[in-house]
Formats: C-alpha cells, structure tokens, sequence
C-alpha cells in the first residue's frame, strides 16, 4: 500500500512523505505514483519556460526505511525490543571493544532514538485526535518521563566503557531525543492553551514539571537550550539541532545510485535517425549521378543541397525520437541498497501534456467544472511526473532485525520558479458600507496549483489525492487536501 503525507517544508518548497508499504506475504512488491500538476497559465510554466532538466533541478527525493512502529506503551515496556538491543550492543562494546561493535553499538542508539522520535510524533498525534483528553496527556507525559529515566540509566554503563566515541555517540542521542520532547511538549501546551482550556488546567502541572525536569538535565549534561534572550537569535541551537538530527536519522537512509534510464535507448534511436538522413542524402546523390554523370555542377548543386537536408532530417528524427521515449518510458533510475543489500529501485519521469490526455478519473479529481474555470483565457498547464518503485521484500525484512515495513520517499518540490511571473500580492480594495460611503481595505491574491496524485500497488488497488497549493509572489501559503 501507499501512504501519502504533505506539509510546507518552507516558504517556497511543498512536501510529500510518500510511504511505500511491502506487503509481507509478497517476494516482490511494485508500486506506481502519478502526479499531475495543474498550473495556470498565466505563470508561463511551459516546455519553452520551465524544462525537463529545470525541474528536477527543482524536485528532490531523499529515500529512507520506515522507522519501525511502537507504541508508547510498548517502547516503556520493561522489556521493549530498542531498549533490550542497546543493552546488549553496549555489552558486546565492552566484551570486545573493537570497530565493529562500536558500529554496532552506534547503530543501535541511532535506532532507538529514531523509534522515539516516531513514537512521540505519533502519540502527539493520537492525543489531538482524542480531542486533548486528560488521561491521554497523562499517559504521554508519563510515557516521556520512563523512557527517559529508561534511557539514561544507561550513562553510567556508557561512561565505564572508557569509550569516549561510544560516549559521545549516546550523548548525541540523548541531545537528539531531550529536544524532540521539548518541541512535543510545547506543541501539546499550545494547543490545549488554545482548544482546550479545561484540559490545559489538569494537566499544566505534569507537563510543567516535566519541562522543567528536563530544562535542569539539560543545563547539567551542558546541552543547547532555547535562551529567549539569545542574543544570536539561538542560531547556534537550530545548527546543532539539525546536525542532531541527521546523525539520528542517518541510520534509515539508503545508499542510492542515480542514472539515467533511457541511455541506450536514446543512442540507438540517433543512430537510427543518422542512418535515416544518410540515406535520403545518398539517394539524392546517386540519383543526380546517374543523370548528370560524375563532377558536373547539377551534381554539385545536388550534393551540397541534399547535405543540408540531411542535417535537418537528421535533427528532427532525433527530436521526435526523444519526445516520444520521454513520454514512454522514465527518465531515470535509481538504485536502492543498504550495507551492500540490494532493496529495490526506483524510475522516475515528467513530461507536459494536454488535457485531452488526462484520465477521467483524474478529470474528476481535479474538479474544474464551473464555466468560468473551462472558458478562454484561463487554461491551465499540466505537468505529469510519474515514479515507480519496485522493492524485494525479503531483503527490506533483512535490512534490520528490527521488524521493517518498506521505504519513505520523502519529496521536496521548490515552485519558486513558478512565482517568478506572478503579480504582487497586495491588493488595494474599497468596500462598500451600504450608505454611499466606503473604506479602504487591503486584499491578498494568490495563485492555485493543484496536484492531483494517483496511487497504484500491484495494479490491483488504485487511490487519488488531490492537494491544492496557495502560492504568492511572497511563498506559498497554504495547502489544503482536497476530499
């Protein structure tokens, strides 16, 4: 199956988490995403403007594994699968003490970071969908606050290890996970601030404490904290907490080779398209040969003539060849592996098309019925960016002992260029008070880009999403999902 997440990364670049699922009982699992993007016209997006290299230069895709899923009940269990692997990694650095059970040792802490960053993300989650219960903000608090104590009771095991890579390596973890608690905690207080004010009053102790528990730990171990009178704006927190990040995260990324796909394909067909020209030169050549005999000047004329031709002929061959194998097949492929395991691959293209070609389910999705969205002058260009994934599910399984799902392709779309034509966004209005009289208001415009994504495992179940996208001159502004 495939799950799909977007969020605004920045102001200028859209997001989607796309989560490829493999199915277990399946020795090999293929999944296809096709993505329509439907832009208007007025922004001057077309082959001449925006090219097939321009905008990869603009997509991004970073593939990484599916953290392993816990719950917090779970992970606090007194024997939860991360905390048991760490232990017995931190044993086996102090049996033997050589690289490899330093690696070991260093992946593990990674992994269970990862694990905690996941599972709080997705308890923070479940608590707002509970509507900000009291007992579930206390079962979160309490779950922080014994994975925590469970995590550092480690310390003083690292700290005999006379290890100090070892040390630094949990240290980076237990950085990593104190400001992944601090950001969910404070995302939890305001939002019950906000839309739950009796719920805030139950519960502000417990979370208070626990803020400022870790606040003190923090200060103590001579961590980074948020200073509200930084007088560097906490540039130096926001660096550390990304590199934090990384070094955490690093664990689930994949080693990828990217290639192009129609290499061959392409050089065939300009052979193809050189063979083709030689010969319409070759018969123009013979031809006027045999009529005007050898070294005469109609044959002369001819030969220099038919040279040009060819040169055109061969051109246009090689173009038209192009074109059709850009819409027919994918534009690259990229290799997945992890410590030399071979996980799967990945193909990618893009291409503009007409809205004749679209599918009519696509139509539908897109949902531009009213007249005055078809009539002229206010058409719309159409983008298709198309992936395929391919992944063996028996070496996803091997590429961990924990248990792994599939892979994240994490996409990152910069529009900027897409802002370049667009009109200011201030605009003045007058609003009508009803009485002869009017006052002066300020209006936002903004442009609409739609994606429309079409998701297909193993040709059997098909899903769409539609996403509109709030885009002016100064960044995007929103994006909305469109049921």
């Amino acid at each position: 199956m495939i799950d799909i997440q977007s969020k605004i990364h920045d102001s200028n670049t859209i997001e989607f988490k796309v989560g490829y699922i493999a199915q277990p009982d399946m020795p090999e699992s293929d999944f296809v995403m096709n993505t329509w993007i439907f832009m208007p016209e007025s922004l001057d997006i077309n082959r001449r403007t925006f090219s097939k290299a321009m905008f990869y230069q603009n997509v991004h895709s970073h593939i990484r594994l599916i953290t392993p899923t816990f719950t917090l009940a779970q992970l606090t269990s007194a024997d939860n699968m991360p905390f048991r692997m760490l232990v017995r990694a931190i044993n086996r650095l102090e049996r033997f003490n050589n690289p490899r059970a330093l690696e070991k040792f260093e992946s593990e802490v990674k992994m269970a970071a990862s694990i905690f960053k996941s599972t709080l993300r997705d308890t923070y989650r479940m608590v707002l969908s509970e509507g900000g219960q009291p007992d579930h903000c206390r079962i979160m608090t309490k779950g922080i606050d014994t994975w925590l104590n469970q995590y550092r009771s480690l310390y003083i095991t690292v700290n005999r290890l006379n290890n100090p890579t070892a040390k630094e390596y949990y240290q980076f973890a237990d950085e990593f996970i104190s400001n992944v608690t601090e950001q969910h905690l404070f995302l939890l207080c305001s939002y019950l601030k906000k839309e739950k004010r009796d719920t805030w009053d139950e519960v502000k102790t417990d979370i208070s404490d626990l803020l400022n528990k870790e606040l003190a730990y923090k200060k103590d171990m001579g961590y980074l904290y948020v200073e509200a009178q930084s007088t560097d704006n906490n540039k130096g927190f926001i660096h550390r907490a990304g590199m934090l990040k990384k070094f955490a995260e690093s664990n689930l990324f994949l080693a990828v080779s990217k290639r192009r796909n129609t290499f061959l394909l392409e050089q065939l067909a300009f052979m193809l398209a050189a063979g083709l020209s030689m010969i319409f030169a070759t018969m123009i050549a013979f031809s006027f040969q045999q009529t005007y005999g050898n070294f005469t000047l109609p044959l002369f004329i001819a030969l220099v003539v038919s040279y040009m031709f060819k040169d055109r002929i061969k051109e246009l061959i090689r173009f038209y060849f192009a074109h059709k194998m850009g819409s027919k097949f994918y534009d690259y492929k990229t290799s997945m592996s992890i410590h030399y395991l071979k996980l799967g691959w990945c193909k990618e293209g893009f291409d503009y098309i007409t809205p004749d070609k679209l599918p009519p389910n696509v139509q539908q999705k897109r949902q531009r019925n009213t007249l005055l969205e078809i009539s002229r002058g206010v058409n719309e260009q159409i983008i298709l960016y198309r992936k395929k994934m391919h992944l063996k599910r028996k070496n996803v399984s091997k590429s961990s002992h924990y248990p792994m799902e599939g892979v994240n392709d994490i996409i990152r779309c910069n529009l900027f260029e897409f802002m370049r034509n667009m009109d200011d966004p201030g605009v003045p209005l007058y609003a009508n008070d009803g009485s002869g009289g009017y006052s002066e208001v300020s209006g936002r415009r903004v442009y609409f880009i739609n994606f429309v994504i079409q998701c297909t495992y193993q040709d059997i179940t098909t899903e769409y999403y539609h996403y509109r996208v709030a885009i002016s001159k100064n960044g995007i502004e929103d994006i909305t999902a469109i049921l």
